[in-house]
């Protein structure tokens, strides 16, 4: 996870007899006054709103709107116009007591493009003592309830017990559109039904965390007394009960597909497993809070009674289940691959489902039922880095201990490219003393901030550095390269280029006396001679070595768009990729045939990927929901052209869809689910999991535990199992999913990397591409996205696809600009959001592409065609029809998510790059993968935490047979026709998917 989104850690310590109130508190709401005066103008009557405004930058609007109100007379209204923009009105809370709990609400009212999850709250608040902290304070608990056209939100926060102020914080973030916001409530919530944790809901208010409940588990373990005994057996059960729950929705697939009734026996085994996993639940919080020998046998009734529910259930879903399918009807390579076969293949790519763990070891044995293969405990440096030549003997002492635990190996955890930073030993930095010494130095001549530990921000452009990387990286692989326990290896943690100087200013890398020289030679070996530079860029410069570089981005956002900026910008990002790609190199002299890993979280955003298979063979990211999914697409696309593997090495699960409600067991048991299966269906074969237990207090904000703190770390939430049966269910799949290829879409999003680099620090064709892919996404439309550079270098052909979306590219390379007006002419579209094609790739003015499709219009048409991207066009779209083809003019994605706008817009694409498969009513996520071996296999999830969806799956083309493969045995699916289209009806549990072979 990206550091910036992680709080300091802190210590939640109560009393344990207002703990163990809180804990068995009655289920009923106590009212409680709201603070009178505890926030200024919290219902927006006032004629001015008092309330301050942060970024200063930002795009989106905040003012008072007389014309919404929830009550009263006027609301707040934010307006984004850009999604990758963010605003957070705040204002001074007072009357708080520290370490109080509250309960905040407020209404809120949408526009159509905002999703809930856009529209925050938070505190930031600043603490007493020693070493005062800030700290973000986000909501526990978090519910949103629909009345009428608003939706009333309500969450729980606790203050630290040495809070000193208070900022209350409104935010509207990642997303475009209009938020009002009424009727903002802050009330004391001591005692309510809220705050009562039960198996469905796991709630952080009052809990302690840190490193004490994980001494008070390991003391469990080693007495190995009641407390050990009976959570293990209650841990044991939970995955039991998951296990039965999944045989139980199969069944009852497999009765709906043969045309059978669906079994009373089938609902009754499930509700018979709950509520004996309540009981069992309940029990233990008994015996755990008293201790007594009666309340621990009364527990171990309790858990033979669910034993029995689960056996139960077992045989239920074993009698409902229809004959399976002869073995000679189901496709070859079904089910889980032998753990002997290699997990990857001798080119590096994923020759099979690999999944491993990033924990505490400790918690190895509660975790066996998820059968992770490796740990991530393999250091990347020797405790002692005093010492130049290096003792690698840890890497065997490591493993072994692994082996032990049942682990068949760990990978090298390289601290290189991770962050900002990377490994630099003791002996190193003595070496090159002083300042900047081997750190980075900005434009302004800052330097780069040094940390007390050994990863430190160094100049990549510096030889001694260049030197160490080569040399060090290359030991650390050799001495791994008889190790087969060592499964790969790992670069690029959260890698980004920019860094924080010690002042704490952000500033650009690529200044300084040795990143100068690499540009002059860089500029050199473009150019060839100056003489051609000059006249490229319209200068007069007498030498290479004459060209300074622009102001830092950072410093100078105003800095001039102009030819130097555009090469220096490209200069800076291929230099960064060439670091990254060092690193790679090195490890591959020292271990040719071992797999590197890059575990990216700023992909597409800050990293272009038109090079970034020459760092890596297995290609890893992750984020936060929604760049997630548009991180992942991206992946999709970039593995596809280069042939090679996708990873998932930081799976927080808790951070993505449902994200907003981590103490909802039930949302957050189908959101693993869910997730696990998507990530696996778009390719990510080589997965980490992240966390048995953490003890930073994102743990309760977060959700990505599978263990709660709340009893000593001793029992599993009732979400966890989730994650055992999706990898379950997906190692049905294994052959399929590490030897087939996504069908390639026919709409090309492209990512205008030259518009990127100009337009820093912001990043307005990022928010443009988030844009068009949630668009898209959210209606079906399977897109790639890929960078302007893998078309002008002929690894991609703009004829290759329908549909050619351009996400604010004001500055497009001559040759692109040429290809997009032919793709139009000759028949396909294009959907410019923003004006494309102003400028050129150096920043000269152009209009190539315009002009050109212009010239194709009728008169009467061209007028119209000019004023498009004009003031007085605002947010109206146009649609032209330039020779045999389409092109849509958007002044900006608001313009594009109009409704009108964006049904017109779907209705064309969706004409234009026909799906080869849909789900008719958009209910259920639909993907086909092609095997190698030509097998056609459409992978269909349910993405609803909450509900039950059926729907028809369309397919382009009718197959003699379709089989689900994803219920035991098989089973045949039948055909129908819905509008002319062959289809099969499909009925999915939340979170549930499944795998149909079209045969």
């Amino acid at each position: 996870m990206q550091r910036t989104h992680r709080f300091p850690t802190r210590s939640r310590v109560v009393s344990l007899p207002w703990l163990l109130s809180l804990l068995l508190a009655p289920a009923v709401w106590l009212a409680a006054a709201p603070l009178a005066g505890a926030l200024p103008n919290p219902g927006f009557e006032e004629a001015a709103l008092g309330w301050a405004r942060w970024p200063d930058g930002s795009g989106t609007t905040v003012a008072l709107d007389a014309t919404v109100a929830h009550s009263g007379r006027q609301s707040l209204h934010l307006q984004a116009h850009a999604s990758d923009d963010r605003m957070f009105p705040n204002a001074p809370v007072t009357g708080l007591t520290p370490g109080g709990i509250y309960r905040v609400t407020c209404y809120v009212r949408r526009g159509p493009s905002v999703p809930r999850e856009a529209v925050t709250v938070h505190w930031n608040i600043r603490t007493t003592g020693p070493t005062p902290a800030s700290e973000r304070l986000l909501p526990m608990m978090p519910e949103w309830q629909a009345e009428g056209d608003w939706e009333r939100w309500v969450g729980i926060l606790q203050l630290p017990g040495n809070a000193d102020t208070v900022q209350f914080c409104l935010g509207l973030q990642e997303a475009v559109g209009e938020v009002w916001i009424d009727d903002i409530g802050i009330e004391e919530a001591r005692g309510d039904a809220a705050l009562t944790s039960s198996v469905w809901r796991t709630i952080g208010i009052g809990v302690e965390i840190g490193g004490a409940p994980q001494r008070r588990y390991n003391a469990h373990k080693a007495a190995n007394g009641p407390v050990y005994q009976v959570s293990s057996q209650y841990n044991r059960l939970m995955f039991r009960q998951a296990f039965a729950e999944d045989a139980l929705r199969q069944a009852e697939r497999h009765c709906r597909h043969a045309g059978q009734p669906v079994p009373a026996a089938l609902a009754e085994g499930l509700a018979g497993m709950e509520k004996a996993l309540e009981g069992a639940y309940d029990a233990y919080v008994a015996a755990f809070t008293s201790g007594q020998d009666a309340d621990w046998a009364a527990c171990r009734d309790r858990l033979a009674h669910l034993e029995q529910r689960c056996a139960a259930a077992e045989a239920a879903a074993v009698q409902s289940t229809p004959a399976p399918l002869p073995a000679g009807e189901l496709p070859p390579h079904l089910g889980r691959q032998d753990r002997a076969v290699p997990a990857f293949g001798p080119d590096g790519r994923m020759n099979r489902l690999l999944f491993g763990v990033w924990g505490p070891l400790e918690f190895s044995e509660q975790e066996e039922p998820y059968e992770f293969e490796f740990h991530s405990a393999v250091a990347g440096s020797p405790a002692d880095g005093s010492q130049e030549t290096p003792d690698f003997s840890f890497i065997k002492e490591t493993c072994d201990r692994l082996q032990e635990k049942g682990y068949r190996g760990s990978f090298g955890y390289l601290m290189f490219g991770i962050h900002e930073r990377m490994y630099a030993p003791e002996w190193l930095l003595a070496r090159h003393p002083g300042t900047p010494g081997l750190h980075r130095v900005s434009w302004d001549g800052l330097t780069a901030a040094s940390t007390s530990g050994r990863e430190q921000c160094l100049d990549y452009f510096h030889p001694a550095v260049q030197g160490f990387i080569d040399t060090y990286l290359e030991q650390y692989a050799a001495a791994c390269r008889d190790e087969p326990r060592v499964l790969f290896h790992e670069t690029s943690q959260e890698a980004y280029p920019d860094f924080k100087a010690a002042s704490g200013a952000m500033r650009q890398s690529g200044y300084g006396p040795h990143a100068l020289a690499a540009f002059h030679a860089w500029l050199a070996a473009q150019y060839g001679d100056v003489a051609a530079l000059n006249q490229a860029w319209g200068t007069a410069y007498a030498a290479f070595t004459a060209v300074e570089p622009p102001p830092d981005a950072y410093v100078q956002p105003g800095r001039p768009r102009d030819a130097l900026t555009a090469e220096f910008e490209r200069f800076r990002e291929n230099a960064y990729i060439d670091y990254l790609a060092r690193a790679y190199k090195a490890l591959k002299r020292g271990d040719p045939g071992r797999p590197v890993a890059a575990r990216h979280s700023a992909l597409l955003r800050q990293i272009n990927g038109a090079r970034i298979f020459e760092t890596c063979d297995v290609l890893s990211c992750h984020s936060r929901a929604p760049q997630m999914g548009l991180m992942t697409v991206y992946a999709n696309s970039l593995a596809r052209l280069e042939g090679r593997s996708l990873g998932y090495l930081e799976d927080f699960w808790g951070v993505q869809e449902q994200g907003h409600r981590p103490w909802d067991e039930r949302a957050q048991r189908a959101g693993l689910q869910a997730h696990v299966q998507r990530q696996c269906i778009w390719g990510q074969t080589l997965q980490m999991k992240w966390y048995a237990y953490t003890a930073g207090a994102y743990l309760f904000t977060y959700n990505g535990n599978w263990f709660d703190p709340r009893y000593d770390i001793t029992t599993l939430r009732y979400c966890a199992p989730a994650l055992a049966v999706a990898k379950r269910a997906m190692e049905r799949f294994d052959w399929m999913l590490t030897h087939s290829r996504i069908a390639p879409a026919r709409v090309l999003v492209l990512q205008p990397s030259t518009a990127m680099r100009l337009s820093l620090p912001s990043r307005p064709s990022y928010s443009a591409i988030m844009d068009c892919y949630r668009l898209f996404r959210e209606h079906g439309v399977h897109v790639e996205i890929l960078p302007e550079e893998v078309v002008l270098d002929g690894r991609v052909r703009l004829s290759d696809f329908s549909v050619v979306c351009l996400p604010e590219a004001p500055y497009l390379h001559p040759t692109l600009q040429q290809g997009l007006a032919d793709l139009v002419l000759g028949g396909g579209a294009v959907v410019a959001v923003g004006e494309p094609g102003r400028h050129d790739h150096l920043a000269r003015p152009s209009g190539q592409l315009l002009a050109a499709l212009r010239g194709a219009l009728p008169p009467a048409s061209q007028g119209a065609f000019d004023q498009a991207w004009s003031a007085e066009a605002g947010d109206a779209s146009r649609r032209f029809a330039p020779g045999r083809g389409e092109f849509w003019a958007f002044s900006g994605s608001r313009a594009m998510l109009q409704p009108a706008a964006r049904e017109a817009l779907l209705a064309s694409v969706k004409a234009r790059a026909a799906e080869p498969a849909w789900s008719h009513e958009g209910r259920l996520e639909v993907v086909l993968r092609q095997a190698e071996d030509g097998g056609q296999y459409l992978c269909v999830l349910n993405p609803d935490a909450e509900a039950a969806l059926e729907d028809l799956i369309c397919l382009r083309q009718a197959p003699k047979a379709v089989l689900d493969l994803g219920v035991a045995g098989g089973a045949r699916v039948p055909l129908t026709v819905v509008e002319g289209q062959p289809a099969v009806r499909l009925r999915l549990y939340p979170g549930e998917g499944t795998v149909l072979w079209l045969r």
